[in-house]
């Protein structure tokens, strides 16, 4: 568990990562202002100017605490530093891919329109990139998961949970808090034993769909 202070050749590789460093800094030293407004009293978010107080009052009330991550790109940890849009977005993917197979046996009319709609962009779009997903074979498709909007979403959010299981509560904390208070990010009791898919598999999806955040997860 990496919850000490960086060593000097940690900390400067840390800081000489242009791609990596800034989302480090925030996330472990300045996180107030990425803390998503539904978990906070007011439902607004900590303005980024926000003096110092305010930041550590509301940090205070959600539990978060000091912790140090060195952020490897071997952990699965630098997922942690993706901001919610491309998390969520990562997990309707992760979960789509899972059960692609489930998803193609969807054949009824208002079955398939509500994929689509609540699925943009992934449904049906995930059938043209199953083919790069192959050599993983069926590993992350939990038996009988339901293909159905919620079965996808649901499916990828634990398959993440599991793949980030081994990590510091603090940092896994902090994520819940980057969330809406409403994804479905299973408690640590009801996460997955294990992980459902090897990172090699999440990371590709990443490559294929979201560039940018492919580099700041394996650079």
């Amino acid at each position: 568990m990496k919850d000490a202070s960086p060593d000097i050749e940690t900390a400067r590789a840390l800081v000489s990562n242009a791609t990596l460093w800034p989302r480090v800094r925030a996330f472990l030293w300045d996180f107030a202002p990425l803390i998503h407004p539904s978990h906070l009293a007011d439902g607004r978010p900590v303005p980024a100017d926000a003096s110092p107080r305010l930041k550590r009052m509301a940090l205070d009330a959600l539990g978060v605490g000091p912790c140090f991550h060195d952020f490897p790109a071997t952990d699965a940890s630098r997922l942690l530093l993706l901001d919610a849009e491309t998390f969520g977005s990562l997990a309707k993917w992760l979960g789509a891919v899972s059960c692609a197979d489930s998803l193609r046996r969807v054949t009824k009319g208002a079955d398939v329109r509500d994929l689509k709609a609540a699925l943009p962009g992934v449904y049906p779009d995930v059938f043209a990139y199953t083919a790069y997903f192959s050599r993983f074979g069926r590993k992350g498709e939990a038996e009988g998961a339901a293909a159905t909007p919620e079965g996808v979403v649901s499916g990828g959010y634990a398959q993440l949970a599991a793949i980030l299981a081994p990590l510091p509560a603090q940092l896994k904390l902090r994520l819940r808090l980057r969330l809406p208070a409403d994804a479905p990010l299973p408690d640590e009791a009801d996460a997955p034993a294990g992980p459902l898919v090897p990172l090699e598999k999440v990371l590709l999806v990443l490559k294929l769909k979201f560039p940018e955040a492919y580099a700041l997860c394996s650079s």
